[in-house]
């Protein structure tokens, strides 16, 4: 087993704790197996050292979900354009070095990137590939009408969450801005504040989705992941996702009317069953158009688009064990 790491020196926690890329490159075997990308373009040439010249087999990803959607998305179209010469894509271990961190601690990462790096190397530093404890982990695929290229991801939201993520992200970084979104937009709609009058707009679902060739009538929006959603730092699960099924889940939220979706906040985040939420536990294509985001990614409207399974599979270190 060889680890090699790619650094993201703005995420969130790397940016407020700077000396750890340099601590995590003292505890691999060589420093050169750890390398810094501050912009997504340098990803693919960071990749090709690593895989080709140094060689790792386990590829650690220090960051939050938006670096491990650029990692995944690198790596995808290097399996599609041949450029992995034959070799499988390599195992992945997720790290807590971002916002939210959804992906690493569905995958059982509770220590900060330095903390997880050491317990992996202390656990399975001297043991061979096969002894460590992978999770295969499916990944979304978002095919635009009209084009060739796919962008995909774990965890996905319709235009209505990406407009709550967008308005999220504006009022703090992190939990902060989520925390004082649910306070300002609950008691913006009983007082019916500046703040909720200039935001109601965001609410407004612009497009039709449909679930396996379901319309689904009267929805204000669809979430889709093949990972659990953890928020809180994993204190609270918002949605599980079963490893047998061979789809994505999804949580549809139906009702455009505005106080039974604010009603609803607490059973969304709380995965809680009500009247107006439908779930999907294994969905197989998902439609719609107009904006999305996709591992906090925000995607501008491009059109109509289709999300499902793709047929890329990743094994990722599972730290619960």
């Amino acid at each position: 087993m060889r680890l090699g790491i790619i650094s993201n020196p703005v995420s969130q926690h790397n940016h407020r704790f700077p000396p750890t890329h340099w601590r995590l490159a003292r505890l691999l075997k060589k420093m050169d197996d750890s390398v810094r990308t501050s912009d997504k373009r340098e990803i693919p040439g960071a990749l090709k050292m690593l895989l080709f010249d140094r060689e790792i087999n386990v590829l650690g990803v220090n960051g939050g979900d938006g670096t491990i959607h650029a990692v995944v998305n690198s790596l995808n179209r290097m399996a599609e354009k041949g450029e992995l010469a034959g070799r499988d894509l390599p195992a992945m271990l997720f790290m807590n070095g971002g916002t939210y961190n959804m992906a690493a601690r569905a995958l059982g990462t509770k220590d900060d990137p330095v903390g997880c790096v050491k317990k992996f190397l202390r656990m399975f530093g001297d043991k061979p590939d096969h002894a460590v404890p992978f999770r295969e982990l499916k990944i979304l695929k978002i095919e635009f009408e009209g084009e060739s290229n796919s962008d995909y991801g774990m965890i996905f939201g319709t235009e209505v969450i990406a407009n709550a993520l967008e308005l999220c992200d504006s009022l703090g970084s992190g939990y902060l801005g989520l925390l004082r979104l649910l306070f300002q937009g609950s008691a913006g709609y009983f007082l019916k504040s500046g703040f909720y009058r200039d935001n109601i707009w965001r609410l407004m679902p612009a497009h039709g989705i449909s679930v396996d060739g379901e319309t689904l009538e009267n929805c204000a929006g669809v979430v889709a992941t093949t990972v659990d959603l953890m928020l809180l730092k994993g204190f609270i699960k918002s949605a599980t996702v079963s490893r047998k099924n061979p789809g994505f889940a999804a949580k549809a939220v139906m009702t455009t009317d505005i106080p039974d979706i604010i009603r609803l906040i607490p059973s969304l985040m709380l995965e809680k069953d009500a009247r107006e939420i439908r779930t999907f536990q294994s969905a197989a294509v998902l439609r719609s158009g107009g904006r999305f985001t996709l591992d906090g990614e925000i995607y501008e409207n491009k059109g109509p688009f289709k999300v499902s399974i793709s047929p890329f599979r990743y094994r990722v270190v599972d730290m619960r064990r």
